[in-house]
């Protein structure tokens, strides 16, 4: 987040398989957890844990989109209050290296969702990707959430279908540096492009700052990381146009 969500050709810990599953092949043991509030009372969970295996990385995510409570006036002049949304999903990826320099990954994710505590609804989501590393920069591609949509009675919403196409510089001049940019598109929306990058400090403290911009908004970002041994604590901060901030805390252990 703190990077603008440049991500896709950013393969170094678990987050990618969210991005891109093929940065899982070479992700060992790692734990994440992470929470971001959103817009008035929603806010955001997730668990996510990476195995190496003999047939590529493996990597899965459960994760909870609370919209938060909202007021419903009845007929009779009463009020009562309800939880606008839930969605819930799990998701499992495999990302392997093909080549010296190719990787390939695929993930696949259950997602259910309830409205007003009343309409059910669920889909499932198949995500593809590619990284390629040569000379010192990652290119990587992602086609995301191809598959059903969700369906609220007789109401049918689609996936959002999205790709993202980027690239990342890693290692400049021998230093702790990344510099990534990426272009995303979902389907049937204007094209976002994003621009980050991240400097660690003694490999203690990192720095992170980024830049959306296409669609309706254009968002600085920006975060720091903290690491002691094998654990990591990461923050972000996105600003919302003309609605509120998003902060984003998370902690990462590998093993």
């Amino acid at each position: 987040m703190g990077m603008g969500e440049a991500m896709v050709a950013v393969d170094d810990d678990i987050n990618a398989l969210y991005f891109n599953p093929a940065g899982l092949a070479e992700i060992d043991r790692e734990f994440s957890s992470c929470y971001q509030d959103g817009v008035l009372d929603s806010f955001y969970t997730s668990f996510a844990y990476s195995q190496s295996t003999k047939i590529g990385g493996l990597g899965i995510r459960f994760g909870c989109l609370d919209g938060g409570e909202a007021a419903v006036y009845e007929f009779n002049g009463s009020e009562r209050s309800l939880n606008a949304q839930k969605d819930t999903y799990l998701q499992a990826g495999l990302g392997r290296r093909l080549r010296e320099n190719l990787k390939i990954g695929g993930g696949i994710k259950i997602i259910s969702s309830k409205l007003a505590e009343e309409y059910d609804a669920s889909g499932v989501g198949i995500d593809l990707g590619l990284l390629v590393k040569k000379n010192g920069v990652n290119l990587g591609l992602s086609l995301q959430n191809m598959g059903t949509g969700l369906k609220y009675e007789d109401e049918k919403t689609p996936l959002p279908t999205t790709l993202r196409i980027g690239g990342a510089v890693k290692g400049i001049k021998e230093k702790p540096i990344i510099v990534a940019l990426e272009g995303k598109k979902v389907f049937g929306e204007k094209l976002i492009l994003s621009v980050g990058g991240e400097y660690w400090y003694q490999d203690l403290l990192a720095l992170r700052l980024g830049c959306k911009t296409g669609g309706t908004n254009q968002d600085i970002t920006c975060g720091f990381g903290l690491r002691y041994k094998t654990f990591q604590f990461d923050y972000a901060f996105v600003p919302i146009k003309d609605l509120d901030s998003a902060h984003r805390i998370s902690l990462l252990a590998r093993f």
